[in-house]
């Protein structure tokens, strides 16, 4: 879709105006998935302060909600019998 539209700079205006737009929009796309990426990795730290606060470290929390499980399973079992 972007070359359709470079190909059309190119028939109107010339290759010099056609390769700006395309510097336009690289930078533009790269400006985006930068900010993403920035995103991601606040949100990652954010997640892991969160864990951390709560428990200590992520595997902690992990195994703690296995063991959480676990104890409802047999709390279940246990019940029925």
């Amino acid at each position: 879709m972007i070359f359709l539209r470079l190909s059309e700079q190119i028939e109107k205006f010339g290759r010099t105006t056609a390769m700006g737009c395309l510097l336009n929009v690289f930078r533009f796309v790269m400006s985006r998935t930068i900010n993403f990426k920035n995103l991601q990795k606040e949100r990652n730290k954010q997640e892991k302060m969160c864990v951390k606060k709560k428990t200590g470290n992520k595997l902690t929390a992990v195994y703690a909600r296995k063991d959480r499980e676990k104890e409802r399973k047999k709390q279940q079992e246990n019940s029925h019998r």
